[in-house]
């Protein structure tokens, strides 16, 4: 299995993990690793990499995804996909989705029938979807302070011939 692909498992298995079959958890790794492989471009702008479709390019020397990538890529897919389950619950409230009659809560004497709020449930799923975006933005500011090399030496603080305790005695070679 491809880097993606394991990535899509994992994603599956850890965030959600509830396919009542396996033919179920196959079609969503499935649309999981669809996701990623289509959005590889999106995680080489957060984390400015090259990665390119099924293998990794040339920032690893084994070409695979490292475990800080991955966390990156994770939530970009995150929040994706409650930004995506927020839209189509909200798509639902203006009732184009069907014709019926929207009711939240039925009372008839001393029994009460309630049923979710639309608006409250979109409006968990784009908390979430926050949420991740946060997690997302303080995993890659971290990954690229990380990775970044310094963008000036002044003086002989990037001189690698000086002797070892010895302040600035060069080392003839």
């Amino acid at each position: 299995m491809s880097d993606i692909g394991d990535l899509a498992t994992s994603i599956w298995d850890t965030e959600f993990g509830d396919a009542t079959g396996a033919a179920m958890r196959t079609a969503e790794i499935s649309s999981i690793s669809g996701w990623l492989s289509a959005n590889v471009g999106l995680l080489n702008t957060w984390i400015y990499s090259t990665y390119s479709g099924t293998t990794p390019g040339n920032m690893v020397p084994s070409g695979t995804f490292r475990l800080e990538e991955q966390d990156i890529y994770t939530q970009l897919y995150l929040k994706h996909f409650y930004e995506k389950k927020g839209r189509n619950v909200l798509r639902g409230i203006d009732g184009s989705l069907n014709n019926d009659i929207d009711w939240i809560r039925l009372r008839e004497g001393d029994s009460m029938i309630v049923r979710s709020n639309k608006t409250d449930v979109a409006k968990l799923y784009l908390s979430l979807a926050a949420e991740a975006e946060a997690e997302l933005k303080d995993l890659t500011y971290y990954y690229n302070s990380y990775k970044s090399p310094p963008r000036q030496v002044a003086g002989n603080d990037g001189n690698t011939n000086l002797k070892s305790g010895c302040g600035s005695v060069y080392v003839n070679l």
